[in-house]
C-alpha cells in the first residue's frame, strides 16, 4: 500500500502530464476507488464505469484551476463518491 505522500507526489506529477505517474497512480488506488463506487452503485460494471470516469476526468483536467492544488487520495475518494451518486 502506498503512503499518502507517495500518492500526492504521483498526483502532482500527473498534473504535469506524466503518463507513467498516471499509470502508477491508477494501479495503486483503483481498487480503493472501486470499493467506494461499489458501496454506492452496488453493481460491478457501473462501479468500473465510475472509476474509469474519475480517472479520465482527472487526466483531462489535472492542471485545471478549479481543482485543489494539493490533491490527495481523500480528494479522489470524494470525487468517486460524487460521480457514483
Amino acid at each position: 500500500m502506498a503512503s499518502n505522500e507517495e500518492i500526492e507526489t504521483l498526483m502532482a506529477r500527473v498534473d504535469l502530464g506524466d503518463r507513467h505517474a498516471f499509470k502508477t497512480l491508477h494501479s495503486l488506488v483503483a481498487g480503493q476507488l472501486m470499493a467506494v463506487a461499489m458501496r454506492i452503485v452496488k453493481d460491478q460494471g457501473a462501479a468500473e464505469d465510475v472509476v474509469q470516469d474519475v480517472f479520465v476526468g482527472f487526466w483531462n483536467k489535472a492542471s485545471d484551476l478549479n481543482t485543489p492544488s494539493r490533491k490527495t487520495l481523500g480528494w479522489l475518494c470524494v470525487v468517486t463518491r460524487n460521480r457514483a451518486l
